[in-house]
């Protein structure tokens, strides 16, 4: 894939699968990571020609927990983005919510924040989202209190519940449209709903 990608990059053409000649490639690559690739260069892990290739504007994205006044706004903006999903009125994170989204790690960084927010979009009551709707239960976090890297049981666990709340949310809590968008029955999505503890 590394070669293809650098052919790509370097003859700003590629033909496309199924179909006859070349095609001109007109597009800015925007490439992120959180691997060392300097390092993967050193290991024979990646090619250094690709990174050179690639490496032409580098942006060094310090962690979140090192700069908590983006948290907030960064969650705002995520929210902005789920809440017509959810359609259910909310109006925005109440201050102890803020204050609490500014103290914690963060160790997945704005994707770990992306998710926490969307999941207390599609689960709040009210038209503020509180502490508990972001961290209550302490369930399915992705990771275990400690931080270490979850069970294979736990990260199903997870990827069941983000896929059934988000698909109860885009069916505005119809439990038959949800199952449509999740390829499974009825009664199989009412019984994940009951083990996953959802109202």
């Amino acid at each position: 894939m590394q070669a293809k990608l650098l052919r790509l990059l370097e003859a700003r053409e590629y033909n496309r699968v199924g179909g006859s000649g070349t095609l001109p490639f007109h597009a800015r690559v925007v490439a992120a990571t959180n691997a060392d690739l300097d390092q993967r260069v050193r290991e024979g892990r990646f090619r250094e020609d690709l990174l050179y290739r690639l490496d032409v504007i580098r942006v060094e994205i310090p962690p979140l927990r090192t700069r908590r006044e983006d948290i907030v706004p960064l969650a705002r903006q995520f929210l902005a983005g789920a809440a017509p999903m959810v359609a259910r009125g909310i109006r925005g994170f109440d201050s102890r919510a803020e204050r609490a989204l500014e103290e914690a790690d963060w160790r997945g960084n704005a994707r770990e924040l992306r998710n926490r927010v969307e999941r207390a979009a599609a689960l709040a009551d009210g038209p503020w989202i509180g502490v508990d709707d972001i961290f209550g239960a302490a369930a399915f976090t992705g990771t275990c209190p400690n931080g270490c890297v979850p069970t294979l049981a736990e990260a199903v666990t997870e990827a069941e519940w983000r896929a059934v709340t988000v698909a109860l949310a885009a069916a505005s809590g119809e439990v038959e449209v949800a199952a449509g968008i999740l390829g499974i029955g009825r009664s199989t999505l009412f019984e994940k709903i009951r083990k996953l503890g959802l109202r």
